[in-house]
């Protein structure tokens, strides 16, 4: 089964909904997934980190063949009176950057693709270049937050990049990548933890990459549940304004717990709905290859739904 989406009329930078989404090629090559050797890789794994002092401004990052999402934070949701200067200054500080790495195969004619791998990172701009200030430092160099920010932002970096360490990879395939993320989300009136996960693929012939995403919460009847009634699908490249939602009631003598910030709403994408058997399967814990399949089938059928109204 290969996934395959044809552009968005709107620009793949803008941070505007889509205005309409055409999918085409669906399902056309059953058993994608089961035919793609798995990479080797654990359970559970942590993503690759992006290293540091990477420049990420452009839409490809050094070492890196795709620079798949930017999302830069911006405190313009809730009480946002709560939050003093400072504190907004350095909710604001780091901007999220998600990249892979496609490569063509050596032993096929006409040549397929695999995703080798998928980075994460944190990044600030440091002398006009939004730079990574996480991830590994180049032998016999001093960490660029370290030479670059002061106390307070340095302590903020440390902070924020145990979030990195957190997520997980929950499945692994030559074409495919499924990911969980640590999060804070605005949901039902107030910012709660919840569980981003992050599904990217790849079309094997072209090498063209897909990117969709939707939130989990944990769940009655098992561990895990959609966190809302929908995911989206984001083109590649994607750069996001990311807005945080301020809940006052969660700073302690000014200073943010870990709750005062979360994110007002997913990134602004082309939406689908998490209805049906999908709304299992998007929330399993692990995934044979049965599931895994009935998965990408699932989120092709809401993707089709969807373009079709």
């Amino acid at each position: 089964m290969t996934i395959s989406m044809r552009r968005f009329r709107g620009g793949p930078r803008g941070t505007s909904r889509p205005r309409s989404l055409a999918v085409w090629g669906l399902l056309a090559a059953a058993g994608w997934i089961t035919a793609a050797s798995p990479v080797a890789a654990q359970p559970l794994a942590r993503l690759t980190k992006i290293a540091d002092g990477a420049v990420v401004d452009g839409d490809q990052v050094p070492g890196w063949s795709h620079r798949v999402l930017l999302a830069r934070p911006k405190v313009a949701a809730g009480e946002i009176e709560a939050a003093s200067d400072l504190v907004k200054q350095h909710a604001e500080l780091l901007s999220f950057v998600l990249v892979a790495e496609v490569e063509p195969t050596a032993d096929h004619a006409p040549p397929e693709h695999v995703l080798k791998d998928v980075g994460v990172g944190l990044a600030t701009e440091i002398d006009g270049q939004l730079r990574v200030v996480t991830g590994p430092v180049a032998p016999h160099e001093q960490p660029l937050r370290s030479a670059q920010l002061g106390f307070i932002a340095n302590r903020v970096v440390t902070a924020a990049e145990r979030s990195l360490d957190e997520m997980r990879i929950v499945v692994r395939r030559t074409t495919l990548i499924l990911f969980d993320s640590p999060a804070v989300i605005h949901l039902n009136g107030s910012n709660r933890h919840a569980v981003i996960r992050s599904m990217i693929w790849i079309d094997p012939p072209s090498g063209k990459l897909h990117h969709a995403l939707w939130a989990m919460q944990p769940g009655r009847q098992r561990a895990w549940e959609p966190a809302l009634e929908h995911g989206v699908y984001l083109p590649v490249p994607f750069q996001e304004d990311r807005i945080l939602h301020v809940e006052g009631q969660q700073f302690r003598f000014g200073i943010p717990t870990a709750t005062a910030f979360g994110l007002a709403r997913l990134p602004p994408g082309f939406p689908f709905l998490l209805d049906g058997r999908l709304r299992e399967r998007a929330c399993q814990e692990t995934y044979d290859e049965d599931a895994l399949r009935e998965l990408a089938a699932g989120l092709i059928a809401a993707l089709r739904r969807s373009g079709d109204g």
